[in-house]
């Protein structure tokens, strides 16, 4: 065994040593699984460099977490399908229906005083969190449209005359229950794994992705993932992690601890309101993408078919930490429609950046990324797609007169149209025309509290309510942070 004599300086293993003018690539070099997951990076940053990178600072060289959500379509069925050389490429039947860039989220001090103002800041700015807010959005003003057009009303200002396919469908002789296209199929994409339990490399066996050249650029692998023996749950192997706020005060008599466990960067087991987005998306793997209001205007849950992932993938990690790990998941509801979902996973070789370098200073260790402030969200709308900057340290739109972004909207607003106070206002909306209820007065419009949303989720979303409580009591996450 080594020793350390008293007096020398111990270098910590995580320090990484570089040569005076050592460069790497920004990304390293991986493999994908196969051409689908591939298509669906492709699609998901040509849908970023088209509608975000023009607005974006020439200026800026910090680095960017990218998600989104991509509809497929079944072929020659896409959404560009026609006789243009579009229609013709392998993306042609790939369509981005929610995208977010970030990596930022709000400490709790920021909205523990919002009463009725509750849900105009967007607390959690990361990436994967951003693109399932753009897709509830999409979705919903999908519906808004449907019955529009069935009612023949004048359409509201945010409601345009269709340009897109769209991906729902109401089911014949239903007043307004919606499902999936015939044949669309939901898909998920990370440019880098999602902070929280799918960056603790171990627990697993890890091995390098092989290309599957059998599968053509419209199909996955579908295999059954094995249940994963719970070898060493007291160390941390199905941890719940939190977004570190190290302004909220430690509770020992209630602290969550296991031994010899190190905290990825950026997260903590105690220290925190925000859970990471390997929670969340093992939470929508059990629940849902469409969430809890929009979930009584359709038929079953909306599940990713697939989830791919570019930097820092690891196949065994990131599939105990989406899905697997809720092993024995049952909902309460009575319909039965809620499961554990478990979408194929697969890493792909698109890079972000496809020849950038970056110098590696002789003490750099690697973990020397800045990350922007600015956060932003994409979503294609029913004419004109959308795309707003949230200012990832307030939760509100950035406008500014020295900057394109004002030119998103000429109204001097800060609340985003993705956050819950937004969603929960088309939500009253749908519910209007659906319900012919009256509408809400402006005044009522403007507000929104915590108790209130609570009250018309429990009421109008009783199967979604029910199938949450029954994800609450599972072993992995009775502890999970709720409001």
């Amino acid at each position: 065994m080594s020793k350390v004599l008293s007096g020398e300086s111990v270098v910590p293993t995580q320090f990484q040593f570089h040569k005076k003018g050592s460069v790497r690539h920004v990304e390293k070099r991986r493999n994908g699984t196969c051409a689908f997951a591939d298509c669906v990076a492709q699609v998901s940053l040509a849908a970023y460099r088209k509608y975000i990178v023009p607005l974006r600072s020439s200026d800026d060289t910090s680095q960017i977490c990218i998600a989104a959500i991509v509809a497929h379509f079944p072929p020659p069925f896409g959404p560009n399908a026609d006789n243009s050389a579009e229609s013709k490429s392998e993306l042609s039947n790939f369509h981005v229906v929610g995208l977010g860039v970030g990596t930022k989220y709000l400490q709790e001090y920021l909205i523990t005083n919002e009463s009725s103002d509750f849900g105009k800041r967007v607390r959690d700015c990361h990436a994967e969190v951003l693109a399932r807010r753009s897709f509830r959005r999409q979705i919903s003003l999908e519906i808004l449209h449907d019955l529009h057009s069935d009612r023949n009303l004048d359409k509201p200002g945010d409601v345009h005359l269709p340009a897109r396919v769209p991906i729902i469908e109401r089911i014949a002789g239903s007043k307004s229950t919606y499902q999936l296209k015939e044949g669309v199929t939901i898909h998920f994409y990370s440019s880098s794994t999602p902070c929280g339990n799918s960056t603790i490399k171990k627990f697993t066996e890890m091995k390098k992705e092989k290309f599957d050249h059998s599968l053509h650029a419209d199909e996955w692998p579908v295999s059954a993932h094995e249940r994963i023996a719970p070898h060493s749950v007291k160390l941390g192997q199905f941890a719940l992690l939190l977004k570190r706020d190290d302004t909220i005060p430690k509770n020992s008599e209630c602290e969550i601890v296991y031994p010899r466990f190190q905290e990825p960067p950026g997260t903590s087991l105690n220290c925190g309101m925000i859970h990471s987005c390997s929670d969340k998306i093992c939470r929508w793997n059990c629940l849902g993408l469409q969430g809890s209001l929009l979930s009584r205007f359709f038929d079953k849950p909306i599940y990713m078919q697939t989830i791919t992932v570019g930097r820092k993938f690891t196949n065994a990690v990131c599939r105990r930490a989406i899905c697997c790990r809720a092993w024995g998941y049952k909902s309460s509801s009575s319909n039965g429609s809620y499961r554990l979902n478990h979408p194929s996973v697969m890493g792909t070789s698109v890079y972000i950046d496809e020849d950038g370098v970056v110098e590696m200073d002789q003490t750099t260790y690697g973990k020397n990324a800045i990350f922007e402030s600015l956060c932003w969200v994409y979503w294609p709308g029913m004419v004109e797609c959308e795309v707003e900057c949230i200012d990832g340290t307030t939760g509100q739109l950035r406008l500014g007169e020295d900057s394109n972004i004002s030119l998103i909207d000429n109204q001097q607003r800060s609340v985003s149209k993705v956050s819950t106070f937004a969603l929960f206002g088309t939500y009253r909306q749908i519910k209007h025309l659906v319900h012919a209820i009256p509408q809400s007065s402006s005044t009522e419009l403007n507000k929104l509290s915590l108790e209130e949303l609570k009250a018309v989720k429990k009421e109008d979303s009783s199967e979604y309510d029910a199938a949450k409580e029954g994800f609450y009591r599972h072993r992995v996450f009775r502890t999970w942070k709720r409001r």
